[in-house]
């Protein structure tokens, strides 16, 4: 989609409703981008995430942390469920 130089180490990625928007799970937080590679989100919850994955029919960007820590994030409230 783009390509971007992030000066961080980059865990995972998955592309969050379709190709233009996508997320990284990086070494601190996970970070949400456009397609052109503008940071749009830090969702600091996600704190020193390992894996994501994104559940299209529920809306949920999930992530699992270092400590084994499972967090989820509505997209569409933008709210930490």
């Amino acid at each position: 989609v783009c390509e971007d130089h992030t000066k961080d180490r980059i865990n995972d990625a998955c592309f969050l409703h379709n190709e233009t928007w996508f997320a990284l799970a990086q070494s601190k937080h996970v970070h949400i981008y456009d397609k052109k590679g503008v940071e749009l989100h830090i969702l600091r919850d996600h704190y020193r995430p390992t894996a994501l994955d994104y559940l299209p029919y529920h809306w949920l960007l999930v992530s699992s942390g270092e400590g084994g820590v499972v967090r989820w994030h509505d997209v569409s409230t933008g709210n930490l469920a």
